[in-house]
């Protein structure tokens, strides 16, 4: 997934999925889900939407790799 994939439409969030076939589903993000997005978005701070949405974590540092 890339952070584009994550978005919002105004007060819900959604993930856009692209599935076999070239079709693409969205699927609207629970409050609870969208408040830990939230949180982990601004701790990675700024991304370009096509950078990976999920980053690892170098080594026992807690801090996320570019």
């Amino acid at each position: 997934m890339k952070r584009g994939d994550f978005h919002t439409g105004g007060r819900q969030h959604y993930f856009q999925l692209d599935e076999n076939g070239g079709k693409q589903r969205t699927i609207p993000c629970r409050g609870d889900l969208q408040r830990f997005m939230e949180a982990y978005l601004e701790a990675v701070g700024p991304m370009d939407k096509s950078s990976p949405l999920f980053r690892t974590a170098a080594g026992r540092t807690q801090k996320f790799q570019s």
